[in-house]
């Protein structure tokens, strides 16, 4: 099933609204570096290494909210396990970047859209990496499921979010956001960031 229409005004006005933010924060002007695209100054070397220890097993890795694909590229490079990488982002700067520049040989595997729209292509999926400040709470039990259903059977949903996002919200860890509480969670205290894991098969 593809979500074709957002419910509310409310909703729409949210997902244009980070589009925008992003847009202008990452793109404004020619970035410096690939890092820019993804929210850090420089290459967030340390904490991309605890994405990919977390990669246990070979497969396919699906980042929602991908950026240029800077983080796909390092768990592709630095897991110990094959991994398959696919991205998708609203923004259409940051896929092209991934597909010419960052991960040329995967890009087919990149797709520019709000990933409410995203049909999931290349599913089942292994990994899934999903920031859930990245959804609207009106849309976040559906999304959910459609995010599970494209799951392998022993696929897991990676929730994170980075420290400066804890510190804005309050919360000491990505799973105490209000709509993953109910959710049977693993939690990992990284080094500037935070992680969920979920498996829900």
């Amino acid at each position: 099933m593809v979500i074709n229409k957002l419910t509310t005004l409310e909703n729409k006005q949210f997902y244009k609204k980070r589009r925008d933010e992003f847009k202008e924060l990452y793109w404004s002007k020619k970035p410096e570096n690939l890092a820019i695209p993804n929210g850090f100054q420089f290459y967030p070397s340390e904490i991309y290494d605890q994405f990919a220890l977390l990669m246990t097993r070979a497969g396919k890795v699906l980042d929602l909210g991908c950026g240029n694909g800077l983080l796909l590229k390092h768990l592709v490079r630095k897991s110990r396990n094959r991994l398959i990488p696919y991205g998708v982002d609203f923004l259409k700067k940051s896929i092209t970047e991934a597909k010419k520049v960052v991960l040329p040989k995967c890009q087919e595997n990149f797709t520019l859209c709000n990933f409410l729209q995203f049909d999931f292509a290349g599913a089942p999926f292994d990994y899934i990496l999903l920031d859930p400040d990245d959804v609207h709470p009106f849309d976040w039990k559906i999304f959910l499921k459609r995010v599970a259903l494209s799951l392998s059977s022993k696929g897991i949903i990676i929730f994170y979010t980075y420290a400066d996002s804890l510190t804005y919200f309050e919360i000491e860890w990505v799973g105490e956001r209000r709509f993953l509480k109910k959710l049977k969670l693993k939690r990992i205290d990284g080094k500037g960031v935070s992680f969920a894991i979920y498996q829900p098969k």
